[in-house]
């Protein structure tokens, strides 16, 4: 197999089971490789059938976190995915936190959504790049902490309304509503997942919406978590490359 077959084989349609598969286990080489790194088993459970909106969940023995898999080839045109409501929406006991309704319209089991960018490198090569998003990346955006064009800006913002429209169904996650990772050990940071990299953005993120939503005082004031949110989300991000 060549480089050309192998990326017709990539952007088959008919394959795309085996590029799931493919996908899958290179994600979950790279984050266990990175957690490795950082001292700990990343443990990664697949679950049995594909009916929550999820296809792995990831333990890193403080944090359970579900997640969809979404994937994009080089050639790949889609600029959207569609993803249920429920999965990126926060769990029971902070929905107020995110100001969210506590009713089944505004919580959910708040897991996130890998993008995966893969292209063909070589022959027997496969090359693949990560992005990240969940409810705290989505509200780091709706707060204007991360730089977008205002088209872009705009449609994600939108997403706040939609994901409180209905109990279940899906909704469309835009290109621009996920932050790109450097390296797999970025993605574990940006998941909130343990990693040589430990960026507090998530910390910051919760006194800052603790503010916004729940009156809650901070030792900090406002424009300082603001400043340093985005310093994290900038160096978890700056050096990845474009989806």
């Amino acid at each position: 197999m060549n480089v050309t077959n192998l990326t017709d084989f990539l952007s088959n349609p008919a394959k795309s089971r085996s590029r799931e598969y493919i996908l899958t286990t290179r994600l979950i080489h790279d984050l266990t490789v990175a957690a490795a790194a950082r001292g700990y088993d990343l443990r990664v459970y697949l679950p049995t059938i594909d009916a929550d909106g999820f296809d792995i969940i990831l333990d890193d023995g403080d944090r359970l976190l579900a997640i969809q898999l979404k994937a994009v080839t080089q050639q790949g045109r889609a600029s959207n995915w569609s993803i249920h409501r429920a999965l990126i929406r926060p769990k029971a006991e902070d929905a107020g936190l995110y100001g969210f309704q506590s009713s089944q319209c505004g919580v959910g089991r708040g897991g996130g959504v890998i993008l995966t960018k893969v292209a063909a490198s070589g022959e027997l090569a496969v090359d693949a790049t990560y992005a990240y998003t969940d409810i705290d990346v989505l509200s780091a955006i709706w707060l204007d902490l991360v730089p977008l064009p205002a088209p872009q800006r705009d449609c994600v913002k939108r997403l706040r309304s939609q994901l409180e429209s209905e109990i279940g169904g899906k909704l469309k996650l835009p290109r621009s509503s996920f932050l790109r990772a450097s390296t797999p050990e970025h993605l574990l940071a940006l998941c909130g997942l343990h990693s040589r990299i430990e960026k507090p953005w998530r910390l910051q993120l919760r006194k800052l919406l603790a503010l916004r939503h729940l009156g809650a005082q901070s030792t900090r004031p406002e424009e300082t978590l603001r400043i340093n949110i985005k310093k994290y989300l900038r160096e978890l991000s700056e050096r990845a490359p474009e989806l």
